[in-house]
């Protein structure tokens, strides 16, 4: 009897844990935090979704853009030009 109650305690507390974590992760994600930044969500889901249908009909009409590269050499890919520095690294 006392075995299963601890048992049952170690999967409560284990599951406890899970949810903190969840929760944790969808409070620090960009889109956790654009509606307190005064995002509409429901603006920008359908700004996405429209970008999407744009660029599948896109890709369905004309195929896929062919792959570049900036740094890879020895190969038959389109080299493209280097990314400007931002200053971050």
């Amino acid at each position: 009897m006392m075995l299963s109650f601890l048992v049952s305690r170690a999967h409560a507390r284990a599951c406890d844990q899970k949810n903190q974590k969840n929760q944790r992760q969808r409070t620090e994600g960009i889109f956790s935090q654009a509606p307190a930044a005064g995002l509409d969500m429901d603006a920008l889901g359908a700004r996405m979704l429209a970008r999407k249908r744009e660029l599948m009909a896109r890709f369905e009409a004309d195929g896929l853009p062919s792959p570049e590269t900036r740094t890879f050499t020895g190969h038959d890919l389109e080299m493209s030009a280097p990314v400007e520095a931002t200053g971050n690294a």
